[in-house]
């Protein structure tokens, strides 16, 4: 296809311009931003055509690579208009997080304290040659913690802003060069013709240049609740940001990325995130913990006070007041400010921010996209999986298997087809004795039932089988076709379109009205229309009076030949096969409404359909059975899940038969278990469903008002439920739900904007894995909780004593503000990228209730304190006299030799202990599956090395003393200690967190009301 060029000179040219196009961005802005003047802008611009032309596009074509002048494909296209990439909100820089790092008011204190130190050790007191050392050693300490800090924010940053990008980077459906493609919404470009259907957002602005029955919901621009009707006429202005909720059409892209409405809206949206419940659970958690430490510190500072006083002012050395000893009460108060930023654990939110970053990074590779924060943690709590069958347990690669076309069977065994067929009454019942195969005389009209009426479509590739691209049941329906010499799209091409009914939930089947263009079998009709209907089999067959012979002639369906068809669709349903019946009517003028103006630019005069189809007296063409295999790996993922203590129900559309056998194929269907259609459970009061609620397992024919249903009644007993979706109304049932799982595949972009996790393939292993993270995050939560609570009551109870008993501070400050770089940030990233075990699913959910800290945990924190206290109080109290040592002094002159093995000690307790944390169940193993986690390792690692050289070489600055190899074997060994220990205190029983199987399930309603 070539496009007109448009001379330099002409009139409409835009400055600044490519000379390519008439029309510039701007020009195509104003379609967007001043809607009201948009079809007077038409007109002036010369209709669809004009505009098409000035931004050298073709309507039926769409964009070809021959349109651009660059040296690669649209490089000119892209240098005018811009690609469709969705801006970015503002970035944080590192500096930035670092200013929020050092915000915090006990860093300002500590920060201002040590300054002071530093000018009242220089210029008054001059007590020590290199007394400002500990000012600058505090204020260095600082700097490497925010530093931290900050680095580890910003990254997590830029980890939700690519996965964030990902969530908008969704497949869209163009004609380019007259083929259909998929593409993603990143690569659309200005001139791009977009097909567009019912639950699709519209990712750029656009121009309607065909509707048929397209409705647009443009509550996300306007606030209207109400779904705007588009045309190609009064109504064409398409906006980006919002979502089709009836019909289809095609758009023209005038506007992307930033140069759209939506994309200029995105560019000015905060990044923030709000907290997710654990979070916020956690945040009142640290408050609490800082006020106990910052009553600590004040005791603490008061105690040393005292001594301070005492030994000053009183006895035969007492000594006058100076300016100058103020800088002792000015350690003491930066020793109590201290214990405060150590006590306060900033590390718990982030923790969670650590082990949720990293867990949307994992759960990506295993195909789930998390659009929502809380849902990595409600997601291990699920006790209830409500999941769609088609694509999710089964592969959604359909095939027709077998079927009844005009009288005849085909694609079932020959016995199978003459028992069917002898068991016939009709009068055609010899023309279908035992075919194997489709009519020739059916070809016709059955390519025209299944062409016409579908949205599908087979993009060919140069090698192998077509891409299906669309509703698979369809695409199986659009190959068989293929397989018979049929060019659908050709078929599809030459119809003029004048109503289209699509597929609902609750109509089960789809309906297209034609003007017809009179040809055998009907040949002698004089009806001006004809619509052609798809669905449900027994629903459709119920519409249906008379059926199509291999002659082409129509016989009535009586009611014995009516029971032959339920028969043959039974047959098909028990072996798994979805059951679609085919159909079509002719009809008068009067059957259909009359057509608003004509769109000039399409072929399809369309109205917007009736509420009512005029679905009555139709022919039964036939009945195809499409095979949807079980996904090979699904009945192993639902076995975990019930393992796991999580009841899978199956919610689908499809006939009863059929999907009772799926869900034993699965492994969901018991024998004990319930399965009812939708019709029934509707009906149901409250009570009746929680008699059934325990055993329901298979939910068929339903619509999404029952799912929603269930959803509702599941998390009214108390359970805590996920459900997958793929259409548009299955929205409300995503959003009731505590997890809303949308189909990344089959899904709309309705049911993912609705979803909490988008299932990227589709596949019921991959919720499975969800599952899995869900219950992983919750535990490493859980296991940096155990470890900093055992260090905040040690170091607290141990400043405390050793203070109020005149012992002085074997913890110095700058001591501290490393113990509190380990046990935040460093723990927080070392336990906060533990990876998902399969034990995880062989126990409890832990459901919506749990306490952040078990029974167990307790157990483990209580041991390691008090075995803990017991080391390093016993080396303050005895080691003196054990190792021969001086008693340490409260004044802090010089650095000892004990308080540094009581430093060693201390940090290597929580080195050790770091394994111990892994482990928050009564698990034996604390090694188990250690060597995968790199960065457990790496930074166990650096903190030793680290620790090594702050005692060798810290000196002054950091108050310590070089240790000898023995001594160092010392502190080892008793931080070693913590192992052995952790092993045995697992041997003292907890009645808790008990392991289940499959059989020892209880009921689902008595569970609850534990």
């Amino acid at each position: 296809m070539s496009f007109k060029r448009v001379n330099n000179n002409n009139r409409d040219l835009e400055s600044g311009s490519s000379f390519s196009f008439r029309y510039g961005k701007e020009t195509m802005l104003e379609f967007a931003y001043k809607k009201e003047r948009a079809v007077e802008k038409l007109r002036e611009y010369g209709g669809m055509e004009g505009v098409a032309a000035g931004i050298n596009t073709d309507l039926k074509l769409g964009l070809s690579s021959s349109a651009s002048d660059g040296s690669s494909p649209f490089s000119d296209r892209i240098a005018e208009y811009g690609t469709n990439v969705a801006p970015q909100p503002p970035v944080i820089s590192l500096f930035q997080h670092w200013w929020e790092a050092v915000q915090d008011t006990t860093i300002i204190i500590l920060c201002v304290a040590a300054v002071v130190s530093i000018l009242l050790e220089e210029l008054v007191a001059r007590k020590y040659k290199d007394g400002w050392y500990e000012g600058t050693a505090i204020l260095m300490a600082v700097l490497i913690v925010s530093c931290v800090t900050a680095g580890n924010n910003y990254s997590q940053e830029k980890q939700f802003r690519g996965l964030n990008q990902t969530e908008l980077n969704k497949k869209v459906k163009v004609i380019r060069g007259g083929e259909k493609k998929e593409i993603n919404s990143f690569d659309l470009l200005v001139g791009d013709i977009m097909l567009l259907e019912k639950g699709d957002m519209i990712p750029t602005d656009g121009l309607c240049i065909e509707s048929i029955g397209l409705h647009v919901d443009e509550s996300s621009v306007s606030g209207e609740s109400d779904s705007v009707e588009k045309d190609n006429k009064e109504h064409p202005v398409m906006l980006a940001g919002c979502h089709v909720s009836d019909g289809i059409g095609r758009m023209m892209v005038t506007g992307t990325g930033e140069n759209s409405t939506w994309g200029r809206t995105l560019a000015h949206l905060s990044s923030d995130r709000e907290d997710t419940p654990l979070q916020e659970k956690l945040e009142v958690m640290a408050t609490q913990i800082g006020k106990i430490g910052l009553g600590v510190a004040i005791l603490t500072f008061i105690a040393l006070t005292i001594f301070w006083c005492v030994e000053t002012y009183s006895g035969p050395n007492k000594a006058s007041f100076q300016f100058g000893q103020l800088t002792a009460l000015l350690n003491f108060f930066i020793i109590a400010v201290t214990i405060v930023v150590v006590a306060v654990p900033e590390g718990l939110p982030l923790a969670v921010t650590i082990s949720l970053a990293y867990s949307m990074k994992k759960m990506m590779k295993d195909n789930n996209l998390v659009r929502r924060l809380q849902a990595c943690e409600t997601m291990g709590g699920a006790t209830n999986i409500c999941s769609d069958k088609t694509g999710t347990l089964t592969t959604n690669n359909m095939t027709v298997m077998e079927g009844w076309i005009c009288g005849s069977r085909f694609g079932a065994p020959s016995s199978s087809s003459s028992s069917s067929s002898s068991s016939s009454s009709s009068p055609s019942s010899s023309s279908s004795s035992s075919s194997s195969r489709i009519p020739t005389s059916c070809y016709q009209i059955l390519g025209q039932a299944i062409a016409i009426n579908s949205t599908a479509y087979l993009q060919k590739r140069r090698v192998g089988a077509p891409v299906q691209v669309g509703n698979k049941t369809e695409c199986a329906m659009l190959s068989l076709i293929e397989s018979l010499g049929i060019d659908y799209s050709s078929v599809r091409d030459s119809a003029v379109i004048h109503q289209l009914y699509p597929f609902t939930s609750d109509r089960k089947r789809m309906s297209t009205i034609v003007r017809n263009n009179p040809s055998p079998p009907s040949s002698s009709s004089a009806a001006p229309y004809r619509i052609y209907t798809k669905g449900a089999s027994e629903m459709v067959l119920q519409l249906c009076t008379t059926y199509l012979t291999a002659e082409g002639t129509k016989a009535p369906i009586d009611s014995s030949f009516s029971s032959h068809l339920n028969s043959l669709i039974d047959e098909m349903a028990v072996k798994g096969l979805r059951t679609i019946c085919i159909a079509y009517a002719d009809l008068s003028s009067s059957d259909v409404e009359k057509p608003s103006s004509p769109s000039s630019s399409s072929s399809s005069q369309v109205t917007k359909a009736p509420i009512t189809a005029p679905e009555r007296n139709m022919t039964c063409i036939g009945i195809v059975g499409i095979k949807d295999p079980v996904r090979q790996e699904v009945p192993g993922a639902v076995g975990l899940c019930q393992s796991a203590g999580i009841i899978v129900r199956m919610v689908t559309g499809d006939n009863i038969s059929t999907a009772k056998t799926i869900a034993r194929e699965c492994g969901i269907l018991t024998p004990d278990g319930v399965a009812i259609e939708g019709s029934e459970f509707r009906e149901m009061s409250d009570e009746d469903i929680d008699r059934i609620l325990p055993r329901l397992q298979v939910l068929a024919r339903s619509t999404p008002d029952d799912k929603l249903k269930l959803v509702k009644r599941l998390k009214e007993v108390g359970e805590v439920v996920a459900v997958t979706g793929d259409g548009s109304n299955d929205a409300p049932a995503l959003k009731e739900a505590h997890v809303g799982l949308a189909m990344g595949i089959a899904g709309t972009d309705v049911a993912k904007e609705a979803s909490d996790i988008i299932i990227m393939d589709d596949n019921f292993s991959s919720i499975v894995s969800a599952v899995m993270w869900g219950r992983c995050v919750f535990d490493n939560i859980r296991k940096f909780l155990q470890f900093q609570v055992t260090i905040n009551i040690v170091a607290l109870i141990t400043a405390f004593t050793a203070a109020v008993t005149g012992r002085g501070l074997p913890l110095q400050t700058v001591q501290l503000l490393w113990v509190n770089l380990i046990m935040d940030t460093l723990a927080a990233l070392a336990l906060g990228t533990e990876s998902p075990t399969p034990d995880l699913l062989l126990r409890k959910p832990y459901g919506a209730k749990e306490p952040l800290i078990s029974t167990i945990m307790w157990r483990n924190i209580f041991v390691q304190v008090f075995f803990q206290l017991f080391i390093l109080l016993g080396l303050l109290y005895a080691g003196p006299s054990i190792f021969n040592l001086p008693v340490p002094s409260d004044d802090g002159d010089a650095p000892e030799v004990l308080s540094t093995m009581i430093f060693n000690t201390f940090v290597f307790l929580q080195l050790f202990n770091e394994f111990n944390a892994r482990v928050v169940t009564s698990a034996m193993n604390v090694f188990e599956g250690v060597h995968k986690n790199l960065i457990f390792l790496s930074i166990i690692i650096i903190t030793a090395f680290a620790q090594a050289f702050l005692i060798q070489f810290g000196g002054s600055f950091v108050k310590t003393l070089p240790l000898s190899s023995s001594e160092w074997g010392i502190c080892i060994c008793l931080g070693l200690c913590s192992i052995p220990l952790g092993f045995m205190m697992r041997l003292i029983p907890v009645d808790r967190f008990s392991r289940v199987t499959k059989s020892e399930r209880q009921p689902l309603l008595s569970q609850s009301d534990d």
